[in-house]
């Protein structure tokens, strides 16, 4: 039999199985598990739409970008065929969480209890509602800037060696082509930018398309170019980071409270798409079941993994 905890009540009568804290595609997984369970929850979000970071922009060429690489309309259309709207709370900024006491406050005064809670808020600041900050001073996060390049003609030969290069400016190349107008191909090429340095746009536009053309991957000048900064805190690898992590997971998961995707999960190869969506689904099976978490911890070692 599954123990259910209860939560800690405050005075306030609002109280449910699972709130999940963003609306993004680690909020979305978890929310869609949850409809196959029939579970009670409330999923919110701050922004007034659901993608998270996978809002797409169209500029005057035609050409969409997106820093997640996917459209919000894509998860906009997910989310209407498989979230109960009634359990979605748009608009809705969380204040402050009490761990300890699985109480979560929003901005507008307004609280809520619950026995779960699956978040995909940055770690750093899961820590500090935890009251756990000092946990967090071994991970180390870095700055990024997007840059998007769309071509006129049909993908090159050459950009499966771009996607796949070890040696190249870029951190990560997408292939964005389903966002790009008909008779054209994109990329989007994440772009890292150390400690306080001033971001230079053209500098990181250019740097991209010269790498292109040494990979034989962009055959014709680039007729449109887009660039964006994004995610204050781009989580790092590092050597201790995943048994660091075990340490934050035990301490965090002992109150309930499982913190996952690209930011809350600080494990970005693990947190694509789809494994950012996945996550939010093992989170619940986790929760109700403790069912092992195998997209989360991906890639961890033997020893990491039987801990």
């Amino acid at each position: 039999m599954t123990h259910r905890p209860e939560p800690v009540m405050t005075g306030h009568s609002d109280s449910v199985d699972f709130l999940v804290i963003g609306a993004g595609p680690t909020g979305l997984g978890a929310a869609a598990r949850l409809e196959q369970h029939d579970a009670e929850y409330l999923i919110v979000d701050a922004a007034d739409r659901v993608g998270g970071a996978a809002a797409s922009e169209t500029d005057d060429r035609g050409f969409a970008w997106s820093v997640a690489g996917a459209s919000g309309a894509q998860w906009q259309a997910i989310a209407e065929r498989l979230v109960d709207p009634a359990r979605l709370r748009l608009g809705t900024r969380v204040a402050h969480v009490d761990v300890a006491r699985r109480v979560a406050i929003f901005a507008d005064g307004r609280a809520v209890a619950f026995r779960w809670c699956i978040s995909s808020a940055p770690l750093p600041t899961a820590l500090s509602w935890a009251g756990a900050r000092d946990l967090g001073v071994g991970l180390r996060a870095h700055r990024a800037l997007a840059v998007g390049v769309g071509f006129r003609g049909r993908v090159p030969a050459g950009l499966a060696c771009a996607l796949g290069a070890e040696h190249a400016p870029w951190a990560r190349l997408i292939d964005s082509s389903q966002l790009a107008p008909a008779g054209h191909w994109s990329v989007i090429a994440e772009l890292r930018i150390p400690g306080r340095d001033a971001v230079d746009v053209a500098r990181g536009v250019d740097s991209v398309v010269k790498s292109l053309v040494a990979y034989d991957a962009a055959p014709s000048e680039p007729v449109t170019t887009w660039a964006r900064e994004f995610s204050p805190a781009c989580p790092e690898p590092g050597d201790d980071r995943d048994e660091l992590l075990r340490t934050i997971d035990a301490r965090l998961k002992a109150s309930g409270f499982f913190s996952r995707g690209l930011l809350g999960g600080w494990r970005p190869e693990a947190a694509d798409l789809g494994g950012a969506y996945r996550q939010g689904g093992e989170a619940v099976e986790a929760a109700l079941m403790g069912a092992a978490e195998e997209t989360y911890w991906a890639g961890a070692t033997a020893a990491e993994t039987a801990a």
